[in-house]
């Protein structure tokens, strides 16, 4: 029951802050793609313009739950957000989230508030898991082009260099032996205790006695 109620606080809270900024707040799990599909958008949840004449529909995550996105008709001013930043919703305001570590797509330049769609980066999440599928470290599920994290290659690099290192000297410890077998002229390789005989310390044995003269003619 209590788990309950403090979901129910918690999302009161989120909507009550995000009310302040516009109108028509709807949960989805993706944004628009072209420029043709925000207007289909604005046109379903009726969103304006500007005084500017900029389309106020937006379609953001919000900082504190990023297990689904918010498509709704912003009130204020469509504004610029800087390069390397996307934009996101946090305690009631548009504010810039820092995207240096997505491994791609994170925009290069100054983009106007409806210009959003054109860097999907900044609105492609995973709703399962809560991260940016652009996040280096974000799992894999429905992304098969994730890229390894970092963590993983460093485990791969690490493991290839004990492997290599463990052949070198593997390889080198069988040349050693190959090169120190017994052979007479290695008098200490076999010594055994004192007063035993190694190979090379036997006496030689004695020379076969001499053949007897031949037998006299006389």
């Amino acid at each position: 029951m209590n788990g309950n109620v403090t979901i129910l606080f918690l999302l009161s809270t989120l909507f009550s802050h995000v009310e302040l900024l516009g109108h028509g707040f709807t949960e989805v799990t993706e944004c628009p793609k072209s420029e043709s599909e925000v207007k289909e958008a604005s046109v379903r949840l009726r969103c304006g313009n500007d005084t500017n004449g900029n389309n106020q529909y937006m379609c953001l995550r919000s900082r504190y739950n990023i297990h689904y996105l918010l498509e709704f008709c912003y009130d204020g001013e469509m504004g610029i957000v800087d390069k390397g930043n996307c934009l996101e919703i946090s305690d009631g305001e548009l504010k810039n989230h820092s995207c240096y570590y997505f491994s791609e797509g994170c925009p290069e330049t100054k983009f106007w508030f409806y210009e959003l769609y054109k860097y999907p980066a900044c609105q492609n999440i995973i709703t399962r898991s809560g991260c940016d599928i652009s996040y280096v470290d974000c799992p894999t599920h429905n992304y098969p082009a994730a890229r390894v994290s970092a963590f993983g290659l460093f485990s791969i690099v690490l493991c290839s260099i004990f492997f290599l290192c463990f052949v070198i000297g593997f390889i080198k410890a069988k040349r050693h032996l190959k090169g120190g077998k017994w052979s007479p002229q290695s008098p200490d390789l076999f010594s055994m205790e004192a007063g035993v005989y190694t190979p090379t310390q036997l006496e030689p044995s004695s020379p076969p006695p001499a053949p007897p003269p031949p037998p006299s003619n006389t």
